[in-house]
């Protein structure tokens, strides 16, 4: 009887087709997973942030009051950081301001809400979508929406 020799060429050759192949689906695969998880930290550092931020700016509504063109409102920043607004709109939920109607503003004593200081925001005129003025003493309620510089959105219920 005789015994064959084995050259065992067969088996080195699948083992470098299976590296050459585990090499290249890592090499695909790798950098999708390596920018996937960038963007997921990046996401939890701006959230982090936005966090930390809204932490410093904590705004309350202490007042308001209106009239045909104007309405005012008094706020004050319990927090620890001023709060710079951006944009200010006006939505009812129904009537002239359904969806929300940008409003000119104007805020003082400053330009920011200083911590622990009261001010006043003044609002109006206001127009609709269509750019019509709207008429504030017909509004009865509403909610108030500030935007700050910090891409921080406030609102209140008036």
């Amino acid at each position: 009887m005789r015994i064959a020799k084995r050259r065992g060429v067969s088996e080195i050759l699948a083992a470098i087709i299976m590296i050459a192949l585990t090499l290249t689906a890592f090499a695909l695969i790798g950098p999708a997973l390596v920018s996937r998880t960038q963007l997921q930290a990046t996401d939890v550092a701006n959230q982090y942030q936005q966090g930390t931020l809204r932490l410093g700016e904590l705004l309350s509504a202490v007042y308001h009051d209106g009239n045909a063109t104007t309405l005012k409102v008094g706020l004050y920043n319990y927090g620890t950081q001023s709060v710079t607004p951006l944009y200010v709109f006006i939505s009812t939920g129904s009537g002239q301001c359904e969806g929300a109607c940008e409003c000119s503003w104007s805020l003082l004593p400053s330009s920011a809400l200083v911590p622990n200081t009261p001010a006043q925001l003044n609002i109006g005129p206001c127009s609709d979508s269509g750019g019509n003025p709207v008429t504030m003493g017909s509004i009865t309620s509403y909610q108030l929406l500030l935007y700050s510089t910090d891409s921080l959105g406030y609102t209140f219920e008036l």
